[in-house]
């Protein structure tokens, strides 16, 4: 059987990122308060479980392939602290998980507030939980304060990156070694790792990363399925080139397909815009924050829109002819009339009855 193939066919029947969808559609950040609106509107998130929870279950209802937490161990302060408030990653992705019967479910792990050891358990546990859905997001960590309230130091931001290659070594070893094995690196020491039960998905689950920097690009073309890519513009143009820069960084890992298998078709996912720090804070935030939730985050919004004209596979690393897939926040449902809506969410919504607010599970 050829390797690019095999670990899809070996993870397909579980893991609906690997679905015969080339458009895929997912939550973000629906663990914390705010999602991925900085604002004090009326109506932004609330870190609540019934709310979380009735995200995930509309989300699975409508079939999506993927529900994204953020990884958050304190917000930004300023007005609105956004992101002060939510629930921690890998368990709330066991609660989801068995909450739930389509998506996949992820967990945003940081690399040094988890030892590689506790990961990997905890990432194998929740794969049985979901009967073989899970993914994890792999992150360095560039929030200082969060990273210091573990008594770790910041790394250097390469540093962070050769720190995450033996993290996730480590990780893949103890889903896949069936004997006993000693690991010695720079930064992890391991003697007679040893792991079991091992995960549902084999060869491992989804692995997924967003780095934007060279060094995070070659980081998730080599060690990962899935790059999650963090736009600069909507329009598609831009879209699309910044697509095959991150594709150009898989075909200079030739020994990507040979170590982590060929990706999801329709590789997830993408999120529109990037906010700076200054606006994480303060009055200038608030105002900031206000003035994108009025554009782009009411209740029926969607964060960003991808038309499934353009979802074509051209066989990459990072998938689709611009972008694979819509990473939403906070959503009821798509704004009536995108293109989106019109292609991906409304049938979705038809099918399970979910336009006038009765779902069919």
């Amino acid at each position: 059987m050829d390797a690019k193939t095999r670990p899809d066919q070996l993870r397909e029947a579980t893991n609906p990122l690997f679905n015969h969808r080339k458009l895929k559609l997912g939550t973000f950040c629906s663990n914390l308060s705010g999602g991925c609106a900085i604002s004090s509107i009326e109506g932004v998130l609330e870190a609540t479980w019934p709310d979380t929870l009735a995200l995930a279950r509309m989300g699975d209802q409508m079939e999506f392939e993927a529900l994204v937490p953020v990884g958050r161990w304190r917000g930004f302060g300023g007005v609105t602290n956004f992101n002060g408030q939510g629930f921690e990653s890998f368990s709330w992705a066991s609660a989801i998980g068995a909450s739930t019967r389509y998506p996949g479910i992820f967990a945003t792990s940081h690399v040094p507030t988890i030892h590689p050891v506790m990961a990997a358990k905890q990432a194998a546990t929740i794969d049985h939980v979901t009967g073989g859905r899970f993914n994890l997001n792999v992150v360095t960590g560039w929030y200082k304060p969060e990273i210091e309230m573990f008594g770790e130091e910041q790394l250097e931001h390469d540093t962070r990156y050769d720190r995450a290659i033996e993290w996730l070594e480590i990780i893949k070893l103890l889903w896949t070694s069936e004997e006993e094995f000693d690991y010695e690196g720079k930064f992890y020491k391991i003697k007679k790792g040893w792991l079991q039960p091992k995960p549902i998905q084999k060869p491992y689950p989804v692995v997924m990363n967003a780095g934007g920097s060279d060094k995070g690009r070659h980081y998730a073309a080599k060690y990962c399925d899935v790059a999650f890519i963090v736009l600069q513009s909507h329009k598609f143009e831009d879209v699309k080139a910044r697509r095959q820069f991150d594709h150009d960084a898989g075909h200079q890992c030739p020994d990507h397909a040979a170590r982590c298998g060929a990706p999801p078709e329709g590789a997830f996912h993408c999120r529109l815009g990037r906010l700076s720090d200054r606006r994480h804070q303060g009055e200038g935030g608030r105002r900031a924050g206000d003035a994108r939730s009025r554009r782009l985050r009411r209740r029926h919004s969607l964060v960003g829109e991808v038309r499934r004209a353009d979802a074509r596979i051209p066989g990459g690393h990072v998938s689709a002819g611009g972008a694979g897939g819509a990473a939403l926040g906070r959503v009821a449902c798509a704004r009536k009339g995108s293109p989106v809506a019109r292609a991906v969410v409304d049938p979705r919504m038809d099918r399970f009855d979910l336009s006038s607010g009765r779902g069919s599970r």
